[in-house]
């Protein structure tokens, strides 16, 4: 699941900066409860090597469809 979420927040940083973005998390929520908090840092590098300034990226965490 958070793969995809990593996914789709490097299509728009990419899309933006003129070519591809990798995007990385600091941390994963290991041991986060349902309702529970989650500060994470997230890191988004064009081309996988420049760091990007100025984006605003969000994670979405949803249930999966059944």
């Amino acid at each position: 699941m958070l793969a995809v979420a990593a996914v789709a927040l490097a299509a728009p940083a990419g899309a933006s900066a003129g070519g591809w973005a990798t995007v990385a998390l600091d941390s994963v929520p290991e041991g986060v409860a349902p309702g529970e908090p989650w500060s994470v840092e997230l890191t988004i590098l064009q081309h996988g090597v420049t760091p990007l300034e100025g984006v605003e990226p969000r994670v979405i965490v949803s249930k999966a469809a059944e």
